[in-house]
């Protein structure tokens, strides 16, 4: 996961060294330390998946 726009690139760079092992590269998502990520199923023959950023906040 990558907060840039290079995951086109970071795959066709992994892809022939995974050989036929399953590769998802998701770019220009921006966590932080603590926050959860859901990734839904893909969509469009695969070329994009939905993902939700979860942030928890607690009262102090």
């Amino acid at each position: 996961m990558a907060g840039q726009d290079f995951g086109k690139a970071l795959g066709m760079l992994l892809r022939p060294q995974l050989q036929q092992l399953p590769l998802a590269v998701i770019d220009e998502v921006i966590v932080r330390a603590g926050d959860y990520i859901d990734i839904g199923t893909p969509l469009f023959g695969g070329s994009v998946v939905p993902v939700t950023v979860k942030s928890l906040a607690f009262p102090s």
